[in-house]
């Protein structure tokens, strides 16, 4: 298996922690997904921009005890192969 193919996606990467939220948050954490990005047609995009939809939202927010947790996830990038030595 390839560095590339066994890298995590970002979808997969949140998937991880919103299990782990929901396994081991604290009581009264609140957690969610803000559904902001990814493709939209035009007159789709001018629906979610007047409901107040925001670009570049972090991919996961946790509200506990008052304070906003914004996260933003991103995949490592793949490692490049090393030379054999030999």
């Amino acid at each position: 298996m390839s560095a590339l193919s066994a890298q995590l996606s970002e979808q997969a990467i949140q998937k991880s922690v919103f299990a782990h939220l929901r396994a081991r948050a604290v009581p009264g954490a609140f957690f969610w997904h803000p559904f902001s990005g990814g493709f939209r047609r035009p007159k789709e995009a001018a629906i979610y921009k007047g409901l107040g939809a925001i670009a570049g939202l972090p991919d996961v927010m946790v509200l506990h005890a008052g304070q906003l947790y914004a996260i933003e996830l991103k995949p490592r990038p793949a490692s490049r192969p090393r030379p054999s030595s030999g």
